[in-house]
């Protein structure tokens, strides 16, 4: 996810000027970029390991979907009308000047690209924890 942010970034094609990680930590009042991707990486390990907690050896790529789409409304009920970006991005933050660091674009391609990101979490941890993280707890259970 975070590289697919930068990248996104980079080009020019994100609807946003920070991630929303950043834009979060921002409207709390932490300022700290490192600690935005900190942030990110950490919830992002987080719910993969929940993912795993809740499934045990039964992960699949419907599951990890299945999660990222759940953490992906989340994003849009919660998160996304803290940093003023609104329910699927309809918020006070679309009317900034585009170079505000704070700026959402209006329209779906927030919700849009946000989604696909989320997506593209979900297929990595439905494919990666069962071929890594079960497969180190049915050794274990095996000694």
């Amino acid at each position: 996810m975070f590289i697919l942010i930068q990248l996104a970034l980079s080009t020019g094609i994100a609807p946003f000027n920070i991630p929303p990680s950043q834009a979060f930590l921002i409207e709390i009042g932490i300022e700290a970029k490192a600690f935005a991707i900190i942030l990110h990486f950490l919830y992002g390990a987080f719910w993969s390991i929940m993912l795993v907690l809740f499934y045990g050896d039964e992960v699949n790529f419907g599951r990890g979907i299945s999660l990222s789409v759940i953490l992906w409304i989340i994003m849009m009920i919660v998160i996304s009308p803290i940093i003023n970006w609104g329910f699927f991005g309809g918020g006070e933050n679309t009317f900034l000047d585009p170079q505000n660091i704070l700026y959402v674009e209006e329209g779906v391609k927030y919700p849009i690209a946000t989604l696909i990101i989320h997506l593209f979490y979900g297929l990595i941890i439905g494919w990666l924890n069962p071929v890594w993280s079960v497969r180190h707890i049915e050794e274990e259970e095996e000694e």
